[in-house]
């Protein structure tokens, strides 16, 4: 059989009330138990840090629970706390929050744990046992990363169905529409569900293609870049080029005449490094184009 995934989030009960959630660990364990006896060859488990009411003692509880089950994937996302774009989270007490250090403390010690586990880390927020392809793919430098995370597939075009649901196509990002209402009135006749979308720029695909090299494979082949997409890397990435520089001193980096390659600390901060690149960063937010969270 396939893959199935898990979004537990957290163990902790008391976590989970404070996210307003009624799903008891043993009702995961459960579910976890009965995918496995229906024999799925891969089990994913998302788990979320710097929800409310974490401390590094349950959180760590929760990751020692995660490695008994052995999910064949592991996936460890940052809470980012936007309201105003999702209603339901302000029901979530914002001070109850981990704050920045113990978020990075929350993250590390997951990392630390999964790795004394057996897990492979793929990328900068995803674990995976020895015998799983995306450990194979990320061994093999064959990673690829779309919209959704890590991915073993390399393809130009996702189709997103059903409601509220994003396609990613070589000219933008497309989602359909999200209340069902409106979905049901448009798949009953001819024409797309699709509300709202972003196109690419060129700009946007020599960039992504970048960010894609750094955060799968933990270098970057400046020359390769320039030959494929016929610039002069120097001239086009200048700014960008001093920021790596600045990085370098900071040990996430080494930067070489034709070559930028991470260290075994910048692994771990690839994020910070692939933010170089992001040209939208430097634009001010706007209501036309929030900027949801950053990395610092």
């Amino acid at each position: 059989m396939g893959r199935i995934s898990f979004g537990f989030q957290d163990l902790d009960d008391g976590v989970q009330r404070a996210i307003g959630r009624n799903q008891s660990a043993e009702v995961s364990r459960r579910a976890f138990a009965l995918a496995r006896d229906l024999g799925f060859e891969g089990i994913n488990v998302d788990l979320c840090y710097g929800l409310p009411e974490q401390t590094e003692a349950t959180f760590a509880h929760t990751i020692a629970e995660v490695i008994a089950l052995r999910p064949d994937r592991v996936a460890i996302f940052g809470y980012a706390h936007v309201p105003w774009m999702k209603p339901m989270q302000r029901l979530i007490n914002a001070s109850a929050l981990p704050r920045a250090e113990l978020r990075l403390r929350l993250m590390a010690a997951a990392r630390a744990a999964l790795i004394d586990g057996g897990y492979r880390a793929i990328g900068l927020d995803h674990f995976a046992l020895p015998h799983d392809d995306l450990a194979r793919a990320a061994e093999g430098g064959t990673l690829n990363r779309n919209f959704q995370g890590y991915t073993t597939t390399n393809v130009d075009a996702l189709i997103g169905l059903g409601l509220s649901a994003i396609s990613d196509l070589p000219s933008g990002y497309f989602q359909n529409q999200r209340k069902l209402p409106d979905y049901h009135q448009v798949v009953t006749r001819p024409g797309v569900a699709v509300e709202r979308g972003v196109l690419r720029t060129g700009d946007d695909r020599l960039r992504g293609e970048i960010i894609r090299d750094l955060m799968c494979r933990f270098r970057l082949d400046m020359a390769d870049v320039a030959q494929r997409f016929g610039i002069s890397f120097e001239d086009r990435f200048a700014p960008e080029l001093d920021e790596l520089r600045a990085l370098e001193e900071q040990g996430l980096v080494q930067v070489g005449p034709a070559m930028v390659d991470l260290t075994p600390l910048g692994t771990v901060f690839v994020r910070n490094v692939a933010r170089v690149f992001d040209a939208y960063r430097r634009a001010p937010a706007t209501a036309e184009r929030p900027r949801f969270s950053s990395t610092g």
